[in-house]
């Protein structure tokens, strides 16, 4: 099963899902409210960037070696083991979901790096991770997105998931 974006959760996802911590301000954030935390899941290479480089160590990183669209050489890590899964564009496939899911699972820190892109892989890490976690992801131009998961926050992932048009691959 593979999910789909559509044109109207394409512009309901412009809107955080989280807390905006507004550009520069986002170190400061990091390392006064979410580096002694025990989960915590980066999704995009400046998001797991500044969250290493403020001190953090994500439990799971998920990356795809570009930045808006542009090819990074590497991207900062401390994981222990690596995965790599294909997820194109304004999509969601299973394979990804299953990566997510495992690596939460792990006792290791995991980075899972995509092949596609990892815009969307925010949604099924809020579905995956334990309450009290936290998924981190960037909002384009404006800063970073925090989000503290609990069943309300969930929900609405579920939803957008069950939202998005699904397709036999």
């Amino acid at each position: 099963m593979l999910y789909e974006i559509t044109d109207e959760l394409r512009e309901e996802l412009k809107r955080p899902l989280g807390l905006l911590i507004k550009s520069g301000n986002e170190a400061e954030y990091i390392k006064n409210n979410l580096i002694n935390q025990k989960l915590v899941i980066t999704v995009g290479d400046r998001t797991t960037e500044l969250f290493i480089l403020s001190g953090g160590k994500p439990k799971v990183e998920v990356v795809d070696l570009k930045e808006k669209r542009s090819r990074r050489e590497k991207t900062l890590t401390t994981a222990e083991v690596f995965m790599r899964v294909k997820n194109d564009p304004g999509t969601i496939t299973e394979e990804s979901i299953e990566a997510i899911k495992n690596a939460i699972s792990s006792k290791e820190r995991v980075r899972i790096e995509i092949d596609g892109e990892e815009d969307l892989l925010g949604i099924p890490a809020i579905i995956y991770a334990p309450n009290g976690s936290f998924v981190l992801y960037g909002q384009p131009n404006e800063g970073l997105v925090v989000i503290k998961v609990d069943s309300s926050v969930k929900d609405k992932a579920r939803k957008i998931l069950s939202s998005m048009k699904k397709v036999q691959n």
